[in-house]
């Protein structure tokens, strides 16, 4: 551009961003291209509309020389592939991932990454896309660990229609090291590990697999399943306490009773015990939920049977169990 006069006449105001009071002030004075706020002078311009003004005069001013910023894109490590005819069987996915892993992996190699999460998109015949993220245990590079991790998901995979094309995307992240202690244990095969765990969830379900954490419940045994995390376990430095006496030996499965007496239990008839009980202490009551359809409510006595064995008996609305035996 060898004049810039006429771009700057045509140019409004609005495009060097101004302020909202100053953008008023401006429309108040007629002001709506650059070549007219130009036409007032710097001077003038920093005297009527204080340090901004001189901000937009230099962004409008086309004498100063401003070097030019390069912005490196973000590359993106992915391969997709549209089947001329729709795939029902995994042979031609698998061997056109195992291509595209084989891609990917030199790449990731030459910028010095890994690969932390693997993100594979079916599009199915049907239109539908099916889109499965798999985390990568411990970040890497290797083809050979990349490719498995898809074949253990596709094993679990059903659809309902053909597949039409497939696209495989990796994020990427540093390689990091890692200093175990001296006594930690840690796993041998991390990759070999979630494979194992990848196939139990196909074969028992999702929901059943998992590291148990207690809920925040005042109902005993209340737990659910997380996903293993290794990374944040905690350490349990020096010996265990010691039990404290008596402790609760609880019965898996539990043992359904017979239980007779009215305000108290008087006598048991079951699996682990027959006859009148000596010694009868409770009822300790607890309940929970009681908002939502899962609402739960026990009440425990622990008695002493005639064969000396003490018992913690519960009952609940489905009847009497056997909870265990206090040794």
């Amino acid at each position: 551009v060898t004049d810039a006069k006429p771009f700057l006449d045509t140019l409004p105001v609005a495009a060097l961003e101004p302020s909202s009071d100053v953008a008023e002030i401006l429309r108040k004075w007629g002001i709506k291209k650059v070549g007219e706020l130009l036409a007032l002078g710097q001077a003038a311009l920093a005297d009527r509309l204080g340090l901004e003004a001189l901000a937009l005069f230099a962004a409008a001013s086309v004498d100063s020389i401003r070097p030019l910023r390069h912005v490196q894109p973000v590359e993106t490590y992915a391969e997709a592939f549209d089947f001329v005819e729709p795939v029902e069987t995994t042979e031609p996915l698998l061997f056109l991932l195992r291509r595209f892993v084989d891609q990917l992996a030199p790449r990731l190699g030459i910028a010095g990454l890994v690969a932390e999460l693997l993100v594979l998109r079916l599009r199915l015949d049907s239109g539908v896309q099916v889109e499965r993220r798999l985390r990568v245990p411990q970040p890497t590079r290797s083809a050979d660990i990349l490719h498995r991790m898809l074949v253990t998901h596709l094993e679990s995979l059903r659809t309902d229609s053909p597949i039409a094309g497939v696209t495989l995307t990796l994020d990427t992240t540093q390689p990091t090291q890692k200093q175990f202690g001296l006594f930690e244990a840690a796993l041998r095969d991390p990759h070999q590990f979630q494979e194992t765990l990848a196939r139990l969830s196909a074969l028992l379900g999702a929901e059943r697999v998992g590291t148990p954490v207690r809920e925040a419940s005042h109902r005993p045994d209340a737990f659910r399943l997380v996903p293993p995390d290794f990374e944040n376990a905690p350490v349990v430095n020096g010996p265990r306490p010691p039990m404290q006496a008596p402790a609760l030996r609880r019965l898996r499965p539990v043992v359904p009773a017979n239980v007779e007496g009215a305000e108290e239990p008087l006598a048991i008839r079951c699996a682990v015990a027959n006859g009148r009980l000596k010694l009868v202490v409770g009822p300790w009551r607890a309940s929970g939920k009681w908002w939502e359809p899962g609402a739960w409510q026990r009440e425990e006595w622990d008695a002493t049977a005639a064969n000396g064995k003490t018992l913690r008996l519960v009952h609940q609305p489905g009847g009497w169990i056997v909870e265990g035996v206090l040794d």
